[in-house]
């Protein structure tokens, strides 16, 4: 599961770039394990390893507004999906500290997720993030910075382009 460590990294490293600074981004389609989506510009790849043996494969995307960061984990099989949405939902309005501005439960391609935004009042930002239970991992689509950067096109895109595909039978 997502480590108030590795969630308190990503803040820190978003806090230290919120500027107000109009951006210009250029969509760059990858797979990530079996997530296919469109990040809003050139990325890299990072491996974290967050606890004792679980691996945490990510994408970050950094601007002057704010950072994307998509990660992978393996997740427990025999989890309760909704319980894991949940217990990740309410490590993020923990660190951000702020009000929830929207949630929704949904669902990928059959996949169970959970959408959210979340203000950070210390930071004059917010939290805006998707996370996505499969077979046998968690993702997370997390978006922070200004309201402007979580609410732009490149980044409306980039939740919008969101879809699974199905690999040797691992996805359901």
């Amino acid at each position: 599961m997502l480590s108030n460590k590795s969630l308190s990294t990503m803040v820190l490293l978003t806090l230290a770039m919120l500027n107000p600074a109009k951006s210009v981004f250029a969509q760059i389609e990858t797979m990530h394990a079996q997530m296919q989506l469109a990040m809003p510009g050139e990325f890299h790849k990072k491996t974290d390893e967050i606890a004792e043996g679980v691996t945490q494969k990510q994408l970050v995307f950094e601007s002057e507004n704010g950072t994307v960061i998509v990660f992978h984990q393996e997740s427990d099989p025999a989890a309760d999906a909704q319980a894991v949405l949940k217990a990740a939902f309410d490590a993020v309005v923990k660190v951000a500290g702020g009000e929830v501005l929207s949630q929704k439960q949904f669902q990928n391609n059959g996949i169970p997720a959970h959408k959210f935004r979340v203000t950070m009042p210390k930071h004059g930002g917010e939290f805006r993030v998707s996370n996505f239970v499969t077979k046998d991992k968690f993702y997370q689509v997390m978006a922070v910075g200004t309201p402007e950067f979580t609410a732009s096109a490149a980044i409306n895109k980039m939740f919008e382009s969101v879809k699974f595909v199905e690999q040797n039978n691992q996805l359901h």
